[in-house]
């Protein structure tokens, strides 16, 4: 994880108590860097190890000249400059100065004990990912071993019993047998039992709540079946997905029916109905979302054989199965909306892909709700993504809300609302250009022997292997910071 710089008076550095900081103890925070020197501080401020700068002042420049300093230096990296008093003045002149925010005193001790506790908490869940992983490594090697040893017992005996005609002894034929493991109760999902298909995965993914996520994966599901597609809703959203109401959906299938029963995601596959759309909604329980996050890769493999396109939502809280997600996508679309939070919210989850080494490369980025006089257009969302294309998404408005609400996507799709125009546009981009013609929907049952036996064909030669080479895993985390932050252009 970046650092952040911490720039203030020398004698701040000696009485911290005189910022209301006697109990944080700057000096065991290994994350913090403290100057009090400006020109020190404006040169460190522009390495990358730096990820974001606190400014009270310095030995010889004041907080806001020191910060619009740093701005002309570097036109992304937060700056927040610490006032106890945020007059309309200090405001303004801050606003000038390009800084993305002011805190007060209180505001900083409590973000230092925030960013204190989120910082353990993602060293611990470090720790925990690294050792369950040992552990299943330990587990894979020791079922292995026990198969390799059956293997060999039964071998032996079979070579005794044909070789020599002596029967097998008792302790022979009671040799252990290797232990089922978690893979091998997700059989009918295995990889290499079935090689992925050519279906076309969106995942839809934030990095805050709010960005309009279950919305705008709902059209696109819909806006794509109009384009001709045999399309695949997952609510990858497991605890809270709430695509299943937003679409009407009485007798739904959920992922942890598809797992005790993998015959159902091919019966969705088979009945799509008029609207092109198969749902596969959220877990009924909540204490299911953990086993279906550890199978979602197995069942996005299956279902790439059975569609040509899947759209997926995620949930607000990023966690492994988000790494999963983004392993098997084609495009990774970041929603962000018209909040600065957001935004910040939006590149703190990026820096965290990088960071672990997951491929960037198909990441596409969205703004949701653009109208006139917005707070933010894609210029601004996009300077803030260090210059990424941003796709806007218009607002909608209230028809958008009333149709969602009463479960017709379909109807929402054939209104051309402004959402679904901007989406059917930023698709037309994403979608690959072959697609209209080698990924047309299969003809309705009703249809001619010819046209579907056709139709199979094609399907059946759309299931070729496409192997995607990302390896990596992600760790909780979430960013409760944003609420301490008074923004200056506010």
């Amino acid at each position: 994880m970046s650092n952040v710089l911490f720039c203030c008076d020398p004698e701040v550095l000696i009485h911290p108590e005189l910022m209301g900081l006697e109990e944080v103890g700057l000096a065991s925070l290994p994350w913090l860097e403290c100057e009090s020197d400006a020109e020190a501080a404006r040169t460190r401020a522009m390495d990358v190890e730096v990820g974001e700068v606190w400014i009270e002042g310095s030995s010889s420049v004041a907080a806001v000249n020191l910060a619009a300093a740093m701005r002309a230096d570097s036109a992304e990296k937060p700056i927040l400059v610490i006032a106890q008093d945020a007059s309309g003045s200090l405001r303004s002149r801050a606003q000038a100065a390009g800084v993305t925010g002011i805190l007060t005193n209180d505001g900083l001790a409590r973000r230092l004990f925030v960013e204190k506790e989120r910082r353990a908490r993602m060293d611990e869940a470090a720790r925990t990912l690294d050792a369950n992983l040992d552990a299943a490594l330990a587990e894979h090697s020791r079922e292995t071993v026990l198969a390799e040893a059956e293997g060999n017992v039964q071998g032996n005996v079979q070579g005794n019993v044909q070789g020599n005609a002596i029967s097998p002894t008792p302790a022979e034929l009671s040799a252990p047998a290797a232990t089922p493991s978690a893979s091998a109760l997700l059989r009918p999902f295995a990889a290499n039992d079935k090689p992925h298909g050519a279906a076309y995965v969106l995942t839809v993914l934030s990095g805050s709540g709010g960005a309009g996520k279950s919305t705008v994966a709902l059209v696109a599901a819909h806006v794509a079946a109009a384009k001709g597609y045999a399309v695949l809703l997952l609510d990858g959203d497991l605890q809270f997905g709430d695509l299943a109401y937003l679409s009407n959906a009485g007798d739904t299938v959920t992922s942890d029916d598809v797992l005790a029963e993998p015959e159902r995601l091919e019966q969705l596959a088979e009945g799509l109905d008029g609207s092109g759309v198969a749902l596969l909604a959220a877990p009924a329980k909540l204490e299911q979302a953990e086993v279906v996050a550890g199978a979602l890769p197995q069942l996005m493999d299956a279902a790439s054989g059975l569609f040509d396109t899947i759209v997926v939502n995620t949930g607000a809280s990023w966690a492994e199965c988000h790494a999963a997600l983004i392993e098997r996508s084609d495009c990774a679309l970041f929603l962000v909306d018209q909040k600065a939070s957001s935004v910040r919210a939006c590149r703190h989850a990026v820096e965290l892909c990088e960071r672990l080494g997951i491929a960037t490369a198909n990441f596409e980025y969205a703004i949701n709700r653009c109208r006139r006089g917005a707070l933010f257009t894609s210029i601004d969302v996009s300077c803030a993504l260090q210059g990424a294309h941003v796709f806007e998404l218009k607002d909608g408005g209230a028809e958008v809300e009333e149709l969602l609400g009463a479960g017709a996507g379909t109807e929402l799709v054939q209104t051309r609302n402004d959402l679904c125009t901007s989406v059917s546009a930023m698709l037309d981009e994403l979608l690959p250009s072959n697609a209209g013609q080698a990924k047309k929907r299969r003809p309705s049952r009703g249809g001619s022997r010819k046209a579907n036996a056709a139709a199979d064909g094609a399907r059946a030669g759309r299931r070729r292997g496409k192997k995607r080479a990302i390896g990596a895993k992600m760790r909780e985390t979430t960013d409760p910071l944003a609420d301490d932050v008074k923004v200056a252009i506010g």
